[in-house]
């Protein structure tokens, strides 16, 4: 009986030891599952800020374009004021 006793001593011990050793494992997994979710969170956050990023390309862009057309009225405003001054002082001199 001694050696089946010796036996089931050694097959507990090693028993234990695997449990530990799976324990130890997934100790360490824990560890790096934090890790990864942490660095998902920040690329949530990344993602946030390019969509903020282009909806602030577009309005500009739309600024942008609201510029070039008030720049073009005044040019077209200028070229009527300066022929307008033309034609007074072509009244002046006759």
């Amino acid at each position: 009986m001694r050696l089946t006793e010796a036996k089931e001593r050694k097959e507990s011990s090693s028993s234990d030891d695997t449990v530990l050793e799976a324990l130890g494992m997934a100790e360490g997994l824990t560890e790096k599952v934090d890790l990864i979710l942490a660095k998902l969170s920040k690329l949530d956050k990344l993602d946030e800020i390019e969509l903020r990023l282009n909806h602030l390309s577009t309005d500009v862009s739309g600024i942008e374009m609201s510029m070039s057309q008030l720049e073009k009225e005044v040019s077209v405003l200028d070229a009527r004021r300066d022929f307008r001054i033309g034609e007074e002082c072509l009244r002046h001199q006759r």
